[in-house]
């Protein structure tokens, strides 16, 4: 089951006598990203009466790279300031855009306790009226610095970018953020969540 454009090498090796703790697979990942970090276990095929038996889950961490953080730190505590970015390269290299175009960039969150993510921020560069294309959903009371940037041209893939300082962050901000764009086909990708928690 190897996803699309991932280089990995499989070994299945089975022993040379009838002990079945002989068998074994291996699986080399070549250019490991942040994407798979997880929760890894084995299982097998009890012999005889067809019960599953899994081993202990094990924990594979990856440190993430500057580029791929869409909060710029784990946790925040009482009028502290984070920022979320949202641009391309948040996004899995196997869902870039096809041709280079995106008609809507957008940062979300989802709070601790909410049910549904709600947009933080939304480019739509080729929307038709001005007012439409740089939209925040600062709530009230709050201090959002927010940046739009990017081309309004067709192949504006590698540009389009969201900032968002939240200046006076706190334990209300706790929850799940991702990103979200639109292709040109009207197709809605999403990224991973990163869960923001309080100090």
């Amino acid at each position: 089951n190897i996803p699309n454009g991932r280089p990995w090498e499989i070994h299945f090796v089975s022993g040379d006598t009838d002990n079945y703790r002989d068998y074994s697979i291996i699986i080399y990942l070549e250019h490991v990203t942040l994407f798979d970090a997880g929760r890894y276990r084995c299982t097998y095929l009890g012999n005889g009466d067809d019960r599953l038996v899994n081993s202990d889950p094990f924990t594979v961490l990856m440190k993430p790279t500057p580029e791929s953080k869409i909060v710029n730190k784990e946790s925040v505590g009482q009028n502290e300031t984070f920022t979320v970015t949202c641009d391309i390269k948040k996004f899995r290299e196997t869902d870039s855009p096809d041709n280079n175009s995106i008609s809507t960039m957008a940062a979300e969150r989802k709070l601790t306790g909410e049910d549904n993510y709600i947009f933080m921020a939304r480019f739509t560069p080729f929307a038709a009226a001005e007012e439409n294309k740089r939209m925040k959903n600062e709530p009230a009371g709050r201090q959002w610095d927010v940046t739009f940037s990017g081309s309004e041209t067709e192949y504006n893939g590698d540009t389009i970018k969201i900032v968002i300082d939240v200046v006076d962050g706190s334990s209300a901000d706790v929850g799940l953020y991702r990103c979200s764009y639109t292709d040109a086909e009207a197709a809605l990708h999403y990224s991973d969540s990163v869960y923001l928690r309080s100090n």
